[in-house]
């Protein structure tokens, strides 16, 4: 309810939308409504993260409008105002319409485009394994 006095679900919306709009393209990772199913969203992600970042693409996970639809439906309902509540399942029901989701539920939406080098570069070294 303090979000709605600040008027951060209104700043969200509005910076999502800034953000999606200036995107080169824009991206969901749908799944079934399983435990396993968002542990592989996430594997996914992770894969499209580092490829995009070896061709120097930059990701931006967006991430507000799924997380609180969730938090809504099925995790602490009450800390949402009714306002709050329409705002963020409209929000949902424009992402399902845009992606065109069907049965299944968004997990992850992120954003793709060209952006500057990366400040720091990790790559994976195979572990150094002592048998003892």
């Amino acid at each position: 309810k303090l979000a709605t006095k600040v008027g951060l679900l209104n700043k969200i919306r509005e910076e999502n939308i800034k953000t999606i709009m200036s995107s080169s393209v824009v991206g969901a990772i749908l799944v079934n409504d399983r435990d396993l199913d968002f542990m592989e969203a996430g594997r996914l992600l992770q894969r499209i993260w580092l490829r995009a970042t070896r061709m120097k693409v930059e990701l931006q996970v967006i991430t507000a409008v799924p997380f609180l639809w969730q938090q809504l439906n099925f995790g602490t309902r009450h800390i949402f105002s009714e306002k709050e509540k329409i705002l963020i399942n409209d929000a949902y029901k424009n992402l399902n319409e845009s992606f065109n989701v069907g049965e299944k539920t968004i997990a992850v939406t992120f954003r793709l485009g060209k952006g500057q080098d990366p400040l720091a570069v990790s790559y994976k070294r195979p572990p150094i394994i002592e048998w003892l």
